[in-house]
């Protein structure tokens, strides 16, 4: 790796951290992650909640979120919280290089894209339909349009091989978000 793009991946990384620790930051057993989280846990002990319907027929049947959590919890020992939020930490990079990546395609210099992508990191609310363009809490759709946004830049760079892959895992996490892709 030369020396910009290590300067740029630190760049990017340090976005990304600077992102979830401050702003736009991260949540915990907020919204969604009550459930994926109750999920995870029936999955690991089916006696845990084992009257919840929810938690009966899991909608986590044609994704891997639980398979890669469950096996990063195992494998690693840690937390579902620990797992998951460096899921989310590795996945925001990976956008934000994404958008990198589009700004400098679309003919920015390294400052100018570097700047586009900070701006992204920052988030944005679209009020109608409620959508988040950069996610609070480490759920299927955060991870998927990261890697949705990762699959846009290398493939305006003509690398299809991975694009492709970064599309291919967006639709294992989350179909519904990568479809627009596709």
């Amino acid at each position: 790796m030369t020396r910009p793009h290590t300067a740029t991946a630190l760049a990017l990384g340090a976005f990304t951290l600077l992102g979830y620790l401050y702003f736009p930051g991260h949540a915990w057993l907020e919204q969604d992650t009550q459930i994926y989280v109750a999920l995870l846990q029936h999955l690991d002990q089916p006696s845990v909640l084992a009257r919840d319907l929810v938690c009966q027929h899991p909608h986590l049947k044609w994704t891997v979120y639980d398979e890669v959590a469950r096996a990063l919890n195992t494998v690693t020992g840690l937390s579902y919280h620990i797992v998951l939020d460096a899921q989310l930490l590795v996945f925001r990079f990976l956008g934000l290089t994404g958008i990198f990546l589009l700004a400098a395609a679309a003919g920015l210099n390294r400052a100018g894209a570097l700047f586009t992508a900070f701006l992204f990191g920052l988030g944005a609310f679209v009020g109608g339909p409620e959508i988040l363009t950069l996610e609070y809490e480490p759920v299927p759709r955060a991870f998927a349009l990261m890697l949705v946004l990762a699959a846009l830049g290398y493939g305006a760079f003509g690398k299809w091989k991975i694009s492709a892959t970064f599309a291919a895992l967006a639709l294992l996490y989350h179909a519904p978000t990568s479809a627009p892709y596709w």
